[in-house]
């Protein structure tokens, strides 16, 4: 297991950042929700050092999550990014952009809670 650390989620549909906060909280996570991509964006940009992960939802207006990533790797070539989408997951894979921002890991909606919980296990519990 890993030690509980701080989460920014983004995504431009309140419910699924309710959703995903609580699921963090259930595996020890702090986190702050945002629903605004461009409001996230400055946030991570004055407080970057308090977060590990960033979950962003790939498809929201203004900017969408590849893009957010990137602006996000501007600040911190560290902090773990996840990608959730309600499209196919192969597609975003092919993107040059996934492999550019250093995408940790992509999650496709529906979210299941165990999966959720093992992906993050997974995640927090590779080698660095």
């Amino acid at each position: 297991m890993f030690t509980p650390v701080s989460a920014m989620v983004v995504d431009d549909e309140k419910d699924q950042t309710i959703l995903f906060s609580l699921f963090l909280a259930r595996f020890g996570f702090d986190s702050i929700t945002f629903n605004d991509p461009l409001v996230a964006l400055k946030h991570y940009g004055q407080y970057n050092k308090r977060y590990s992960l960033v979950l962003v939802d790939c498809n929201m207006p203004k900017i969408d999550g590849i893009g957010l990533a990137r602006k996000i790797r501007g600040h911190d070539s560290k902090v773990k990014i996840i990608l959730i989408t309600a499209f196919f997951i192969g597609d975003i894979f092919a993107k040059d952009e996934f492999k550019e921002v250093k995408i940790a890991d992509v999650i496709q909606k529906p979210i299941v809670l165990m999966e959720f919980g093992r992906r993050i296990n997974l995640l927090y519990s590779k080698k660095k």
